[in-house]
């Protein structure tokens, strides 16, 4: 993004819409390069609206950032659990929804992130919707090539949709599509990250509660359950929030 700043410089609407398509890595592009324009007015107003220390505003915002995370992390695990809760079979229910625990919450984080037109997003959860009505309707079919191809193609439709999104509903803005791509990297390298750390502590504590003889089903059955559905979440926000 930083070449697309440097070009843009002399755009002020240019340089808005890159600012909408992703706040973060356009806040620590514009900071590299700032260095190198300054000097320039419109440079020097965006340096200021970027770095213009205001504790109150951005611990409030940090905060509710942080408050929804935990809300939709725990939306997440109630999903999740929902075999649980209604004596539904895991297997029918995982490989139909496993899609509609991770990219919901995902889309709803970005759509707050790149104010989305109120059209726009009627769109996107008119689609969501619809996919979960369609792969919960069609036929248990175990047999089934389509069921088993639609199980396959729905994660991958929910992802095209969060990167519908991500890059604000603009079909042809291209950094935004690169910067997507770097999302998903950093995604899955911080999900990994957090996975290995989440297997090290299940270890440790199923050590633990060897030790004291305790049962592991609560463990397992509700604490690994919400901590894998929040994973998502998390690595989301701890990428946002450190770019």
């Amino acid at each position: 993004m930083k070449d697309e700043i440097l070009v843009n410089i002399e755009n002020p609407r240019a340089l808005e819409r890159l600012y909408r398509s992703n706040e973060a890595t356009f806040r620590k592009d514009f900071n590299v390069v700032y260095p190198t324009i300054l000097g320039n007015k419109i440079a020097d107003f965006w340096n200021e609206r970027l770095n213009f220390e205001n504790s109150d505003v951005e611990s409030t915002k940090s905060k509710t950032d942080l408050l929804l995370t935990i809300i939709a992390s725990l939306m997440a695990g109630l999903i999740a659990k929902l075999p649980a809760f209604f004596n539904i079979d895991k297997e029918y229910f995982y490989k139909r929804n496993i899609g509609f625990i991770v990219f919901p919450f995902l889309i709803a984080y970005f759509i707050r992130k790149t104010n989305l037109s109120l059209q726009k997003i009627l769109f996107i959860a008119f689609a969501v919707l619809a996919s979960a009505v369609f792969i919960n309707l069609f036929p248990p079919d175990e047999k089934s090539d389509t069921l088993l191809l639609s199980c396959i193609h729905l994660p991958l439709l929910l992802w095209t949709f969060l990167g519908f999104v991500f890059i604000g509903g603009e079909l042809k803005n291209y950094p935004g599509r690169l910067d997507f791509l770097r999302y998903n990297g950093d995604f899955i390298v911080m999900s990994t990250l957090i996975g290995i750390a989440g297997m090290v502590m299940t270890g440790l504590t199923v050590g633990l509660f060897k030790v004291s003889n305790v049962k592991m089903d609560f463990y397992f059955e509700w604490v690994a359950v919400f901590g894998l559905a929040a994973l998502p979440q998390v690595s989301t926000y701890i990428i946002e929030k450190n770019p």
